[in-house]
């Protein structure tokens, strides 16, 4: 195709131009701008713009256009080239990230805005073209990109592996009974069943289920929010950490100019936590809210962070975290599954005593890895258990948890065939 292209001598790419990444490069900005310059002049029209590499990708395009999540996926993958990915992008962030790593340093010499997403605008929005998105994607990722993965831990697939799971095998064991590691149910009684009062607001740390919570909520009717809280752009002032911040800068209550909305299910923005820096202030504003705390296993969540997202030429978020500055986990802090256990361990503790020095909160703890956990969130909400699920899971680790699991069955195939030859040779 990019021969055919050159000798089509099309609008801005004339016969001859396209014989490298820049020329090529070029001609998509250009694209981009005129597209972009078109839509300020007619502002009756809307542009969505699309990064499909982008792991929050389903997301957005499930809140922008009112589509199922599950319905996004890659299609039309040239099978000459990836035979073996048929339209899998798991595979393709694992099996070719070397490749990524290197055309990601080739971009970071274009400059030009056009060859990045950005968001839903028209003339009347601000554009910018710096807007990240999700769970983990709080930072311009280029910026904090480190060339030596391999030596910290990463297989190259993306998976942080070996030397970090044997460092924290070790201290698995006393996670499991501090009650900090563990869900209270009985926060709640059963009077209160269905009657808690709104907002709901996500207390606890990211990848601990919030896109879970946010999607139980929606699915239960109400109004939620999840990262995004202002419009559907994907610039930083959109999230509600930022419009959080500015509020409390300019003296407001913190919630008030975020949105409509009864459920706040990610305020942070991966590595700025108001959660822990603003409760103060958002229980000033909402004396009554209903705070949710989620729970899964210390040493999962690590793992979790260590590994998202899932295409390794960005930071991981625990490697962000680590650098954060965040109160009660200083620069520098986050090394290991104790550095991070005991930080969690302390957000923890002082929820609780706030919401008990704060008796007009309800806080309702979640195991998300709990098996009744639909149940009692039906019960507690009011909203059918069939709502809860997980979301926002990690590809590439759940690809590894099948491969795993793959092998096992092949290795009980393998022994069952050895002692079928053995059972034959002694006939």
């Amino acid at each position: 195709m990019d021969e055919r292209w050159q000798k089509m001598n099309l609008t801005g790419l004339p016969a001859g131009i396209g014989n490298n990444v820049e020329e090529f490069s070029s001609w998509y900005c250009g694209h981009a701008e005129r597209v972009r310059s078109l839509i300020d002049k007619n502002p009756l029209q809307t542009l969505v713009e699309i990064d499909i590499e982008d792991h929050m990708a389903g997301t957005r395009m499930a809140e922008m256009f009112g589509v199922e999540e599950q319905c996004w996926g890659h299609a039309n993958v040239n099978a000459n080239i990836h035979p073996e990915l048929d339209g899998d992008e798991v595979g393709l962030a694992m099996k070719f990230h070397k490749e990524k790593r290197r055309d990601s340093k080739q971009a970071k010499q274009m400059k030009g805005s056009g060859l990045r997403a950005g968001v839903v605008h028209n003339a009347t929005s601000n554009y910018s073209d710096d807007g990240d998105d999700g769970e983990s994607d709080d930072d311009d990722y280029d910026n904090n990109y480190n060339e030596k993965d391999e030596q910290n831990g990463n297989d190259g697939n993306g998976l942080y592996t070996d030397q970090y799971e044997i460092e924290n095998e070790r201290s698995v064991s006393t996670f499991r009974n501090r009650s900090c590691f563990i869900a209270q149910k009985s926060n709640i009684t059963k009077s209160q069943y269905g009657q808690l009062s709104t907002p709901f607001i996500n207390l606890g740390m990211p990848k601990m289920g919030s896109s879970s919570l946010h999607k139980f909520f929606r699915c239960g009717k109400v109004q939620s929010s999840h990262y995004l809280c202002k419009g559907n752009g994907f610039d930083e002032s959109r999230t509600c950490r930022q419009c959080i911040v500015n509020a409390i800068e300019r003296g407001d209550p913190p919630l008030a100019s975020c949105g409509d909305y009864d459920a706040f299910m990610q305020i942070d923005d991966g590595s700025n936590l108001p959660q822990i820096s603003h409760l103060k202030e958002i229980h000033e504003e909402k004396p009554n809210a209903t705070f949710v705390l989620t729970f899964r296993p210390i040493e999962d969540w690590y793992r979790s962070l260590s590994n998202w997202p899932p295409k390794k030429m960005y930071a991981s978020m625990r490697d962000r975290m680590q650098k954060a500055n965040i109160p009660g986990f200083p620069s520098g802090r986050g090394k290991n599954t104790d550095e991070f256990a005991e930080w969690f361990c302390g957000h923890v503790d002082n929820v609780r005593n706030f919401v008990a020095q704060n008796p007009s909160h309800t806080l309702v703890e979640v195991d998300i890895t709990d098996p009744t956990v639909g149940d009692y969130m039906a019960e507690a909400f009011g909203i059918k258990s069939s709502c809860w699920g997980h979301a926002n899971a990690n590809p590439v680790l759940k690809e590894k948890l099948r491969e795993d699991e793959q092998n096992e069955r092949d290795d009980i195939d393998l022994v069952d065939a050895e002692k079928v030859d053995e059972g034959e040779s002694q006939k």
